[in-house]
């Protein structure tokens, strides 16, 4: 059985590649797979329209969407996006194993987080010998309406979302938790159309909140973290160069919930992390304190008044 690890690399500036750091952690977690390298030079960018035009544009972001697809489907294995490190590879092979002996699904998933519940585009996998509809959907769409016109707007339509309308399309059982397209506070693994969609828990424990890189989800099945190419300059040589996970928590570039650093603590032996405060709300939940504020304390009246006074006391 063969096991790849796809990695797109385009390097269209032929400058450095600044995630090597990440690249090391698959060789160390997972040495029994072989790691693929892809680039301008290896693919067929001018395969079809849409690709001939994100590579004229350098666009590595919406290339590489169309190509871990394409890739997947004609090689098997995973993809991972470069920014990716994995952090147990034992997990992560129990994973894809279980894939390859599955009969009831031929990809597996994972979703971004438990709050907005779509589908990862950083990293996925098939069983091997197979592929999955998703794949083929997913290339048709960008060979046919981001071909022409509509490719001056695709950054408004990222591959999470558009692998949304897979499942609008093709709406899952009454089991799911979603008929949206998106499957939020997913808890536990779930199977719908050949696909096994991982909690957020598995592959992103990283969020990005307010411009801050948050720790949202951990526990022991958590295998992989994509770092959304963060990267912080380097005072001694100036190169804005990646850091791995426990470095970036170690020098407090990542905040981390308050109920999982326990879970940090004991994966890393980290004592003094980054907290988020633990009276911090989603921002979806902003207006709805606003609403109950105004509520109570009406601006003007006594209450309101009184609030004031006491506050500048």
């Amino acid at each position: 059985m063969s096991r790849i690890l796809h990695r797109i690399f385009f390097n269209f500036d032929d400058g450095p590649d600044p995630f090597l750091p990440y690249l090391e952690t698959w060789k160390k977690e997972l040495p029994d797979f072989e790691i693929k390298y892809w680039d301008k030079n290896n693919l067929p960018i001018n395969l079809n329209q849409y690709t001939a035009n994100m590579a004229a544009e350098k666009n590595h972001a919406f290339l590489s969407d169309y190509f871990r697809c394409w890739l997947l489907e004609k090689y098997g294995g995973v993809y991972l996006d470069a920014d990716i490190e994995v952090l147990d590879g034992n997990v992560f092979r129990q994973v894809y194993d279980e894939a390859q002996a599955a009969s009831d699904y031929s990809l597996f998933i994972g979703i971004e987080s438990a709050g907005n519940g779509r589908l990862t585009a950083h990293s996925m996998g098939v069983k091997d010998g197979s592929s999955n509809p998703i794949l083929r959907f997913m290339m048709n769409l960008y060979e046919t309406s981001f071909s022409g016109p509509l490719r001056h707007i695709i950054k408004r339509f990222d591959m999470p979302y558009l692998m949304s309308l897979y499942f609008i399309e093709n709406p899952v059982n009454d089991s799911a938790p979603t008929n949206l397209g998106v499957f939020p506070s997913l808890n536990s693994p779930l199977t719908t159309h050949g696909i096994k969609i991982y909690p957020a828990e598995w592959f992103s424990p990283v969020t990005k909140r307010a411009g801050l890189m948050t720790i949202t989800s951990f526990n022991e099945h958590t295998c992989l973290c994509h770092h959304f190419s963060a990267t912080w300059v380097k005072c001694d040589s100036g190169l804005s160069v990646p850091k791995i996970l426990k470095q970036a928590l170690t020098d407090k570039n990542y905040a981390v919930y308050p109920s999982l650093i326990n879970n940090i603590r004991n994966k890393y032996n980290i004592s003094d992390c980054f907290l988020k405060p633990r009276w911090s709300i989603p921002e979806s939940g902003v207006e709805s304190l606003n609403k109950i504020a105004n509520f109570l304390f009406p601006f003007g009246s006594h209450r309101y008044l009184w609030l004031k006074k006491n506050d500048s006391e």
